[in-house]
């Protein structure tokens, strides 16, 4: 609809303007908001992401044949 009804720069500049919406906290669960559960569980999964690779690698590291 906006591409029809106005130009394409001033489209284009709506659509790139921030209008403070997403600065509102809409819910909390358990205290935290959506962008720290967010990093909660990005940290969470590149920890369990290094914890494997570095465990497989020390295994492949230390096999020993007799």
């Amino acid at each position: 609809y906006l591409m029809e009804t106005t130009p394409a720069l001033d489209v284009l500049s709506l659509m790139l303007k921030g209008d403070g919406n997403c600065a509102e906290i809409d819910w909390l669960f358990l205290g935290l908001s959506m962008p720290q559960w967010l990093c909660i569980w990005f940290v969470g999964f590149t920890a369990a992401t290094l914890l494997a690779l570095f465990k497989t690698r020390s295994s492949r590291l230390c096999v020993c044949r007799l």
